[in-house]
């Protein structure tokens, strides 16, 4: 009698771990594919959140007399006459950076709380008047340009087992300065959140 209540125990011990063994396999599985689907809806939020906040730093009504400014600012490039003029402003930048921290707001309650929080790292900006993306061997193809490129770090949701990237230094290129930038992830292992870099670059070219 005593060896087949030890063997049941066995078989009994044997059931829990191979449940808890499965249970551990069904989350790893689901927190793979949310991690795939977090990268892609964290690429669309981006997408629309730069293109928005690009659209809403212009100034409409100056672009109808084909002055391209950043609204309350001194920056412009005034195509009139054929010949362009430009104005500067510095301020310029912090008008486009706000709008995208508020679009990047408004777009991340979308995730339910999957995205907890957002720091913009690296953000510049330029408004020109050139043919890049155009046709660089035709002058009459010279559009103004609005340009944004931003490094954002976004902390995720994560299951504590799954969390174990270790902090990194992200190291790239800047496409409108060339200079190299560098930003720096830093992670805290086995505490339910990862944090993402993102970097997003976008462009308006305006007729």
């Amino acid at each position: 009698m005593r060896k087949i209540r030890n063997q049941k125990g066995d078989i009994s011990l044997l059931g829990i771990l191979i449940v808890l063994i499965g249970i551990t396999m069904i989350s790893g599985f689901f927190n793979i594919t949310k991690k795939s689907w977090v990268k892609s809806e964290l690429q669309s939020i981006l997408d629309i959140s730069t293109i928005n906040a690009l659209s809403q730093s212009i100034d409409r009504d100056k672009m109808r007399e084909q002055i391209y400014q950043i609204k309350g600012t001194g920056k412009y490039v005034d195509t009139r006459g054929g010949y362009p003029t430009y104005g500067d402003d510095p301020a310029y930048k912090d008008v486009i950076k706000n709008n995208l921290s508020n679009e990047l707001k408004k777009n991340i309650k979308a995730s339910n709380g999957t995205i907890i929080s957002y720091d913009i790292k690296h953000f510049d900006s330029n408004l020109e008047y050139n043919s890049k993306g155009v046709n660089s061997n035709n002058s009459s193809q010279l559009k103004p340009q609005l340009y944004m490129e931003a490094v954002i770090l976004l902390d995720i949701k994560n299951v504590k087992d799954f969390d174990n990237l270790n902090s990194y230094n992200l190291e790239f290129k800047n496409a409108i300065s060339s200079n190299i930038s560098n930003v720096t992830v830093v992670e805290t292992k086995k505490d339910g959140i990862t944090t993402i870099a993102v970097r997003t670059t976008s462009r308006i070219v305006f007729k």
